[in-house]
Protein backbone atom coordinates (compact mmCIF):
# COMPACT_ATOMS: atom_id res chain seq x y z
CA UNK A 1 0.00 0.00 0.00
CA UNK A 2 1.08 3.55 -0.72
CA UNK A 3 0.58 6.40 1.76
CA UNK A 4 -2.57 7.77 0.11
CA UNK A 5 -4.19 4.35 0.04
CA UNK A 6 -3.33 3.81 3.70
CA UNK A 7 -4.88 7.16 4.59
CA UNK A 8 -8.03 6.25 2.67
CA UNK A 9 -8.35 2.88 4.40
CA UNK A 10 -7.80 4.47 7.82
CA UNK A 11 -10.45 7.09 7.05
CA UNK A 12 -12.94 4.34 6.14
CA UNK A 13 -12.59 2.66 9.51
CA UNK A 14 -12.23 5.93 11.41
CA UNK A 15 -8.80 5.02 12.70
CA UNK A 16 -5.46 6.76 12.95
CA UNK A 17 -1.95 5.41 13.65
CA UNK A 18 -1.45 5.28 17.41
CA UNK A 19 2.05 6.00 18.71
CA UNK A 20 1.48 4.11 21.97
CA UNK A 21 0.71 0.93 19.97
CA UNK A 22 3.60 1.44 17.56
CA UNK A 23 1.34 1.58 14.51
CA UNK A 24 3.70 2.45 11.66
CA UNK A 25 2.70 1.00 8.29
CA UNK A 26 5.30 -0.38 5.88
CA UNK A 27 5.10 1.27 2.45
CA UNK A 28 8.17 -0.13 0.62
CA UNK A 29 7.32 -3.18 -1.53
CA UNK A 30 10.95 -4.29 -1.76
CA UNK A 31 11.15 -4.53 2.04
CA UNK A 32 7.95 -6.59 2.18
CA UNK A 33 9.40 -8.95 -0.41
CA UNK A 34 12.65 -9.22 1.54
CA UNK A 35 10.80 -10.12 4.77
CA UNK A 36 8.91 -12.90 2.99
CA UNK A 37 11.91 -14.22 1.07
CA UNK A 38 14.00 -14.26 4.28
CA UNK A 39 11.35 -16.47 5.87
CA UNK A 40 11.81 -19.23 3.25
CA UNK A 41 8.08 -19.91 3.10
CA UNK A 42 6.48 -22.69 1.13
CA UNK A 43 2.84 -23.60 0.62
CA UNK A 44 2.82 -26.12 3.49
CA UNK A 45 4.08 -23.73 6.15
CA UNK A 46 1.94 -22.58 9.06
CA UNK A 47 2.48 -18.90 9.80
CA UNK A 48 1.65 -16.73 12.78
CA UNK A 49 1.49 -12.97 12.24
CA UNK A 50 1.25 -10.55 15.17
CA UNK A 51 -0.40 -7.17 14.69
CA UNK A 52 -1.42 -7.36 11.01
CA UNK A 53 -2.98 -3.86 11.05
CA UNK A 54 -4.28 -3.18 7.54
CA UNK A 55 -2.99 -6.50 6.21
CA UNK A 56 -0.04 -5.08 4.25
CA UNK A 57 2.23 -8.01 5.15
CA UNK A 58 -0.72 -10.41 5.42
CA UNK A 59 -1.43 -10.01 1.70
CA UNK A 60 2.00 -11.41 0.92
CA UNK A 61 1.78 -14.24 3.44
CA UNK A 62 -1.53 -15.70 2.26
CA UNK A 63 -0.18 -15.85 -1.28
CA UNK A 64 2.78 -17.94 -0.15
CA UNK A 65 1.09 -20.40 2.23
CA UNK A 66 -2.34 -21.85 2.92
CA UNK A 67 -2.29 -21.51 6.72
CA UNK A 68 -1.94 -18.03 8.26
CA UNK A 69 -3.12 -17.10 11.73
CA UNK A 70 -3.13 -13.37 12.54
CA UNK A 71 -3.56 -11.93 16.04
CA UNK A 72 -4.82 -8.34 16.09
CA UNK A 73 -5.36 -6.32 19.25
CA UNK A 74 -7.14 -3.26 17.82
CA UNK A 75 -10.91 -3.79 17.34
CA UNK A 76 -11.11 -1.47 14.33
CA UNK A 77 -8.37 -3.29 12.44
CA UNK A 78 -9.82 -6.66 13.44
CA UNK A 79 -13.19 -5.71 11.96
CA UNK A 80 -11.49 -4.33 8.83
CA UNK A 81 -9.43 -7.52 8.36
CA UNK A 82 -12.43 -9.77 9.01
CA UNK A 83 -14.24 -8.14 6.10
CA UNK A 84 -11.19 -7.89 3.84
CA UNK A 85 -10.31 -11.58 4.18
CA UNK A 86 -13.72 -13.13 4.63
CA UNK A 87 -13.27 -15.22 1.49
CA UNK A 88 -9.54 -15.86 1.92
CA UNK A 89 -7.47 -18.41 3.79
CA UNK A 90 -6.80 -16.35 6.91
CA UNK A 91 -7.61 -17.25 10.50
CA UNK A 92 -8.01 -14.14 12.63
CA UNK A 93 -8.43 -13.59 16.35
CA UNK A 94 -8.87 -10.34 18.28
CA UNK A 95 -6.55 -10.54 21.30
CA UNK A 96 -3.64 -8.82 22.98
CA UNK A 97 -0.75 -11.19 22.25
CA UNK A 98 0.93 -10.33 25.55
CA UNK A 99 -2.17 -11.38 27.48
CA UNK A 100 -2.92 -14.73 25.90
CA UNK A 101 -1.59 -18.24 26.39
CA UNK A 102 0.24 -18.73 23.06
CA UNK A 103 0.49 -22.50 23.52
CA UNK A 104 -3.29 -22.81 23.81
CA UNK A 105 -3.89 -20.62 20.76
CA UNK A 106 -1.36 -22.51 18.66
CA UNK A 107 -2.84 -25.88 19.59
CA UNK A 108 -6.30 -24.67 18.60
CA UNK A 109 -5.33 -23.24 15.22
CA UNK A 110 -2.30 -25.18 13.99
CA UNK A 111 -1.78 -28.85 13.19
CA UNK A 112 0.51 -30.75 15.54
CA UNK A 113 3.38 -32.27 13.58
CA UNK A 114 4.95 -34.25 16.43
CA UNK A 115 4.29 -34.98 20.11
CA UNK A 116 5.02 -31.86 22.11
CA UNK A 117 5.89 -29.73 19.11
CA UNK A 118 4.38 -27.57 16.42
CA UNK A 119 6.22 -26.62 13.26
CA UNK A 120 5.25 -23.07 12.43
CA UNK A 121 6.91 -19.77 11.57
CA UNK A 122 6.36 -16.30 12.97
CA UNK A 123 6.54 -13.25 10.72
CA UNK A 124 5.65 -9.76 11.90
CA UNK A 125 6.29 -6.03 11.85
CA UNK A 126 6.63 -5.59 15.61
CA UNK A 127 5.74 -2.44 17.55
CA UNK A 128 8.95 -0.97 18.97
CA UNK A 129 7.64 -0.64 22.52
CA UNK A 130 6.77 -4.32 23.05
CA UNK A 131 9.19 -6.13 20.75
CA UNK A 132 11.46 -7.38 23.56
CA UNK A 133 8.48 -8.72 25.54
CA UNK A 134 7.21 -10.59 22.50
CA UNK A 135 10.63 -12.13 21.85
CA UNK A 136 10.91 -13.34 25.45
CA UNK A 137 7.38 -14.77 25.27
CA UNK A 138 8.38 -17.04 22.42
CA UNK A 139 11.26 -18.46 24.44
CA UNK A 140 9.07 -19.32 27.41
CA UNK A 141 6.28 -21.21 25.65
CA UNK A 142 6.25 -24.96 25.04
CA UNK A 143 5.73 -24.69 21.28
CA UNK A 144 8.51 -22.42 20.09
CA UNK A 145 8.39 -21.42 16.42
CA UNK A 146 10.65 -23.13 13.94
CA UNK A 147 11.82 -19.73 12.67
CA UNK A 148 10.95 -16.09 13.34
CA UNK A 149 11.38 -13.14 10.98
CA UNK A 150 10.73 -9.73 12.47
CA UNK A 151 10.85 -6.13 11.40
CA UNK A 152 11.78 -4.23 14.53
CA UNK A 153 13.78 -1.26 15.77
CA UNK A 154 17.28 -1.39 14.28
CA UNK A 155 18.95 -0.75 17.64
CA UNK A 156 17.16 -3.74 19.19
CA UNK A 157 17.99 -5.93 16.20
CA UNK A 158 21.68 -5.06 16.33
CA UNK A 159 21.66 -5.69 20.06
CA UNK A 160 20.21 -9.17 19.61
CA UNK A 161 22.81 -10.04 16.95
CA UNK A 162 25.73 -8.72 19.01
CA UNK A 163 29.02 -10.57 19.46
CA UNK A 164 31.92 -9.96 21.88
CA UNK A 165 33.07 -7.40 22.92
CA UNK A 166 29.54 -5.97 22.64
CA UNK A 167 27.51 -8.84 24.01
CA UNK A 168 24.48 -8.17 26.20
CA UNK A 169 21.95 -10.15 28.19
CA UNK A 170 19.23 -10.13 25.49
CA UNK A 171 21.66 -11.35 22.82
CA UNK A 172 22.84 -14.23 25.00
CA UNK A 173 19.27 -15.19 25.84
CA UNK A 174 18.05 -15.24 22.23
CA UNK A 175 21.21 -16.84 20.87
CA UNK A 176 20.95 -19.62 23.42
CA UNK A 177 17.76 -20.84 21.70
CA UNK A 178 18.27 -19.69 18.10
CA UNK A 179 20.89 -18.70 15.57
CA UNK A 180 20.28 -15.06 14.64
CA UNK A 181 20.88 -12.95 11.58
CA UNK A 182 20.54 -9.22 10.94
CA UNK A 183 19.23 -9.35 7.37
CA UNK A 184 19.18 -5.66 6.48
CA UNK A 185 18.49 -2.12 7.66
CA UNK A 186 15.12 -0.58 6.77
CA UNK A 187 15.13 3.21 6.58
CA UNK A 188 12.50 5.06 8.59
CA UNK A 189 11.19 6.63 5.35
CA UNK A 190 9.78 3.19 4.48
CA UNK A 191 7.00 3.72 7.03
CA UNK A 192 3.90 5.81 7.42
CA UNK A 193 3.88 7.68 9.68
CA UNK A 194 7.66 8.06 9.64
CA UNK A 195 9.13 6.87 12.99
CA UNK A 196 12.10 8.54 14.65
CA UNK A 197 14.52 5.67 14.03
CA UNK A 198 15.41 3.08 11.40
CA UNK A 199 14.29 -0.53 11.58
CA UNK A 200 15.90 -3.85 10.73
CA UNK A 201 14.85 -7.27 9.47
CA UNK A 202 15.97 -9.93 11.96
CA UNK A 203 15.81 -13.68 11.38
CA UNK A 204 15.87 -16.39 14.06
CA UNK A 205 16.54 -19.93 12.82
CA UNK A 206 18.02 -23.33 13.80
CA UNK A 207 15.74 -23.67 16.82
CA UNK A 208 17.31 -25.79 19.56
CA UNK A 209 14.12 -27.72 20.35
CA UNK A 210 15.58 -29.83 23.10
CA UNK A 211 16.07 -26.83 25.39
CA UNK A 212 13.44 -26.21 28.06
CA UNK A 213 13.32 -22.60 29.25
CA UNK A 214 12.02 -23.74 32.64
CA UNK A 215 14.88 -26.19 33.18
CA UNK A 216 16.55 -25.18 36.48
CA UNK A 217 19.98 -25.39 34.87
CA UNK A 218 18.99 -22.91 32.18
CA UNK A 219 17.33 -20.64 34.73
CA UNK A 220 20.44 -20.73 36.92
CA UNK A 221 22.72 -20.08 33.96
CA UNK A 222 20.86 -16.88 33.12
CA UNK A 223 20.71 -15.80 36.75
CA UNK A 224 24.50 -16.02 36.72
CA UNK A 225 24.71 -14.07 33.45
CA UNK A 226 22.41 -11.38 34.88
CA UNK A 227 24.77 -10.94 37.81
CA UNK A 228 27.66 -10.60 35.40
CA UNK A 229 25.86 -7.79 33.58
CA UNK A 230 24.59 -6.06 36.73
CA UNK A 231 26.89 -3.05 36.20
CA UNK A 232 28.16 -3.10 32.59
CA UNK A 233 31.03 -0.72 33.34
CA UNK A 234 32.39 -2.94 36.11
CA UNK A 235 34.58 -5.95 35.49
CA UNK A 236 33.09 -9.43 35.56
CA UNK A 237 35.05 -10.21 38.72
CA UNK A 238 33.69 -7.16 40.55
CA UNK A 239 30.07 -7.81 39.53
CA UNK A 240 30.23 -11.43 40.63
CA UNK A 241 32.17 -10.56 43.78
CA UNK A 242 29.39 -8.22 44.88
CA UNK A 243 27.12 -11.27 45.17
CA UNK A 244 29.43 -14.13 46.09
CA UNK A 245 33.10 -14.49 46.94
CA UNK A 246 32.96 -18.02 45.53
CA UNK A 247 31.69 -16.64 42.20
CA UNK A 248 34.52 -14.13 42.28
CA UNK A 249 37.16 -16.80 42.87
CA UNK A 250 35.69 -19.03 40.17
CA UNK A 251 35.65 -16.07 37.73
CA UNK A 252 39.36 -15.41 38.34
CA UNK A 253 40.14 -19.11 37.76
CA UNK A 254 38.01 -19.22 34.60
CA UNK A 255 39.53 -16.06 33.10
CA UNK A 256 43.05 -17.26 33.78
CA UNK A 257 42.34 -20.70 32.33
CA UNK A 258 40.73 -19.12 29.25
CA UNK A 259 43.66 -16.73 28.72
CA UNK A 260 41.38 -13.76 29.26
CA UNK A 261 42.25 -10.58 31.12
CA UNK A 262 41.20 -10.34 34.77
CA UNK A 263 39.70 -6.95 33.86
CA UNK A 264 37.33 -8.55 31.31
CA UNK A 265 33.72 -7.37 31.37
CA UNK A 266 30.63 -9.51 30.84
CA UNK A 267 30.11 -8.18 27.31
CA UNK A 268 33.46 -9.67 26.26
CA UNK A 269 32.28 -13.25 26.87
CA UNK A 270 30.38 -15.29 24.29
CA UNK A 271 27.69 -17.87 24.99
CA UNK A 272 30.16 -20.77 25.07
CA UNK A 273 32.26 -18.88 27.65
CA UNK A 274 29.24 -18.47 29.92
CA UNK A 275 28.28 -22.13 29.61
CA UNK A 276 31.84 -23.19 30.50
CA UNK A 277 31.93 -20.77 33.43
CA UNK A 278 28.55 -22.00 34.66
CA UNK A 279 29.80 -25.62 34.65
CA UNK A 280 32.75 -24.48 36.74
CA UNK A 281 30.46 -22.72 39.24
CA UNK A 282 28.21 -25.77 39.49
CA UNK A 283 31.14 -27.94 40.53
CA UNK A 284 31.65 -25.89 43.71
Amino acid sequence: MQVEQIKQELKKIQARPLKNLGQNFLICPEVLNKIVSSSNLDSNDQVLEIGPGLGILTDKLIKKTQSVLAIEYDKKYYKYLSEKYKDRSLQLIQKDFLKINPDSVLENFFQLSAPGGIDYKVIANLPYNISKKILRNFLQITHRPQTMTFLLQKEVGKKICATPPKMNFLALLMQFFYDVEFVQTVKKQCFYPVPKVDSGIIRFYNLKKQLDYQDPRIQNLFKLIKIGFASPRKTLINNLGAVSKIYQQKAKFFLNKSNKSLTSRAQELNLKDWETFYELVEKS
